[in-house]
């Protein structure tokens, strides 16, 4: 195959994190329809501070057109969006001098393989550039923050040799 997503060059291997809770909700959503659909309202939504969050998920809702389990599980997500934007990092991300949402990119590898992907976000200041990228694994208030870069590490280390690269 000449091209290939960067999503499948990533291996997930056999993880087991014993303190990582299980996805409590009722949904009918599987767990990669909720992250697409949280990854979608935060590139959607505007870049800017002070946000009315109610407001703007009632416009992509009405714009969307989501089903009734869809709204709902974006409702029970609402202040997990919130707690983001209120973050440091949304901060960072405002603060930038270049900020871009859903960068696509793509390379040949030493291989010669064409490698596609997209950047959640991509900030830069000054002779920095930030890669940001969105995760909405459920998880305990007592998972360590080793626990999740161990998850998300190698995904990671491929967007830094990508940039690199570039």
């Amino acid at each position: 195959e000449k091209t290939i997503a960067v999503t499948s060059l990533i291996s997930d291997g056999d993880r087991y994190y014993p303190d990582l809770r299980f996805d409590e909700e009722t949904s009918n959503l599987q767990a990669t329809s909720r992250g697409t659909v949280i990854h979608h309202i935060l590139e959607m939504l505007p870049l800017i501070s002070n946000i009315d969050l109610t407001q703007e998920l009632n416009h992509l809702i009405e714009q969307e057109q989501y089903d009734e389990d869809v709204q709902k599980m974006i409702f029970n997500y609402q202040n997990h969006i919130q707690d983001f934007l209120d973050s440091e990092v949304y901060q960072f991300m405002l603060d930038s001098s270049y900020c871009y949402k859903e960068k696509e990119f793509s390379f040949v590898d030493k291989s010669k393989q064409i490698i596609h992907g997209i950047f959640d976000v991509v900030s830069i200041n000054d002779q920095q550039i930030t890669i940001i990228d969105y995760k909405t694994d459920r998880v305990s208030k007592e998972t360590s923050a080793s626990i999740l870069k161990d998850l998300h590490h190698e995904q990671m280390d491929y967007y830094k040799n990508i940039m690199k690269m570039v």
